[in-house]
């Protein structure tokens, strides 16, 4: 990660705070949909669950973020306002429910993906019927 901050240095503010022997860093993200991009491929989930829950990341890569191995990743891209509702559809059926409940409140959540999250729920509940 630190070697993206050095690509970005006009894009991102780095915080870093002493605690006891070491230290945390905090990012406060960009609005740079290209450094959004690129961070949104970084290795450190803390990385990229930033990256899906900045408003200012674009749709398409909220759209790759949802196929995040991590959960916490897609909850944030499940979140997101600018969620495309093909996206949201993709994760109305996530086998996390944090995932599922997320889409349910997203704003460009169509009555269709809230009736297939509920759907879904129902099927979880219920797998012999």
């Amino acid at each position: 990660m630190i070697e993206a901050l050095s690509e970005f240095p006009d894009d991102i503010m780095v915080v870093v705070r002493g605690s006891g022997g070491g230290c945390t860093t905090d990012f406060v993200m960009t609005s740079s949909s290209e450094t959004l991009t690129i961070l949104a491929r970084d290795e450190d989930v803390d990385v990229r669950w930033r990256v899906a829950n900045n408003p200012n990341t674009p749709p398409e890569t909220l759209t790759i973020l949802a196929q995040d191995e991590d959960w916490t990743v897609r909850c944030g891209v499940a979140s997101n306002p600018n969620t495309p509702p093909e996206t949201l559809t993709i994760l109305a059926r996530d086998e996390s429910f944090n995932v599922r409940w997320r889409v349910e409140r997203n704003p460009n959540a169509t009555r269709e993906i809230i009736q297939t999250v509920r759907a879904y729920e129902f099927y979880k509940e219920h797998p012999t019927l």
